[in-house]
């Protein structure tokens, strides 16, 4: 399949991997490390963990990346020489997702959304195979589970739910499509 020049733009700007590539589009540009840094410590150690969770699937599986297999794949972006199985983009950005719409139950699907969006776009940049995003994605639903089993992740998640209550992002007025509770 022939990638667009929007695609192609799209995977560049998501080559290294930040909260902000999923929190930006669909919370706004007010929803910033600054602004919430609970939040952004939880997203960060959460994709800390999901990184290292990815890393030693790679490393077991070794998959050779697309573009090194097939020289009618083309690489849009940094070259990766570490093994394609999982992807680590969408492990973590699957778990981000299911973070925060945890926090944010309206947003659920524009978070998921997103999260399918930069798992495509890797396919889309060469960098990995379809079954690569598949494989994030199971990994991301077992890793979410496990966190959330976690007293550490349960403190820190109780935290974040906390700061944002206190400070609704600009985009949910009145604290609308926000977490209800906090537990």
């Amino acid at each position: 399949r022939v990638a667009t020049d929007e695609q192609i733009a799209a995977a560049k700007a998501e080559d290294k991997i930040t909260p902000q590539m999923i929190t930006l589009p669909i919370l706004g540009e007010d929803f910033t490390e600054w602004n919430y840094p609970a939040t952004y410590e939880l997203l960060r150690r959460s994709g800390s963990d999901s990184w290292r969770i990815g890393d030693t699937a790679r490393d077991y599986w070794k998959f050779t990346r697309p573009w090194l297999v097939d020289d009618r794949v083309k690489l849009h972006v940094s070259p990766i020489k570490i093994p394609s199985y999982p992807s680590g983009h969408t492990l973590t950005n699957h778990v981000w997702a299911r973070i925060l719409s945890d926090l944010f139950p309206s947003k659920r699907v524009e978070l998921f959304r997103r999260a399918d969006d930069v798992a495509n776009h890797r396919v889309i940049a060469g960098v990995h195979y379809p079954f690569d995003i598949i494989a994030g994605i199971k990994m991301a639903d077992a890793t979410y589970c496990k966190m959330k089993s976690s007293p550490a992740y349960r403190e820190a998640f109780i935290a974040a739910a906390e700061e944002i209550h206190a400070n609704p992002p600009a985009n949910f007025p009145h604290g609308q499509g926000l977490l209800k509770a906090c537990h």
